[in-house]
């Protein structure tokens, strides 16, 4: 069985182009799953690859599993879907965000992230800075990025739209809709606890776009 291409350098502080919503929780994880567990990997090739020890890096959202005692980051570019017992997801852009809902055959689809900015803004703040000396080979799911107990969460929010990903954002969604229909989600919105963070309201308004 061909074998996922692998990074071999993990790197920690990296920039994210994406739209990040509102800062949700806190983990003491970097990744999804407190234990690594089975998981059927889908290529874009339309391979299908069954591992059982699988988990997600929530650092940057990258599929990660164990090659014998050494954990690896796949090389995205090769994924396209994870299989977990509970959850399935799927790669946007290079980073794997799961189904949180579907409607008809529309999806809501959420990255978990670390919010970078503010976990380095806390270091500064603590005074915690580490210098990281990263090795040819590095076990990320067990590396301490920094004394801070907990790394703070941030949730990014996408649209699979008839075959198309697209950001929760009302200025992309807009885009996307007729004009009565940008009636229907503007009295929407102005609901008095509309948020674009609430799977609720999430839903509601894939349901006008469907």
């Amino acid at each position: 069985m061909k074998k996922i291409s692998l990074l071999i350098i993990v790197v920690v502080f990296f920039s994210i182009s994406l739209l990040a919503q509102k800062a949700t929780d806190s983990s003491r994880l970097t990744t999804a799953y407190p234990q690594f567990k089975p998981a059927i990997i889908t290529l874009e090739t339309g391979k299908v690859i069954e591992k059982e020890a699988v988990n997600v890096f929530m650092a940057n959202g990258a599929l990660l599993y164990k090659h014998g005692k050494t954990t690896m980051q796949a090389e995205m570019k090769n994924v396209k879907k994870v299989d977990f017992a509970d959850r399935t997801y799927l790669k946007v852009d290079t980073i794997l965000a799961y189904i949180v809902d579907t409607l008809k055959d529309n999806k809501l689809l959420c990255a978990t992230l670390i919010d970078l900015e503010a976990y380095k803004s806390e270091i500064l703040n603590n005074k915690q800075i580490t210098n990281l000396e990263l090795g040819s080979y590095v076990n990320v799911s067990t590396m301490d990025l920094s004394d801070i107990n907990e790394y703070p969460l941030v949730n990014y929010y996408y649209y699979e739209l008839n075959g198309e990903i697209i950001k929760v954002h009302e200025r992309t969604i807009t885009k996307k809709i007729s004009k009565n229909k940008r009636t229907q989600l503007n009295t929407l919105m102005q609901a008095p606890d509309f948020s674009w963070d609430d799977i609720k309201w999430l839903m509601r308004v894939l349901k006008i776009m469907t």
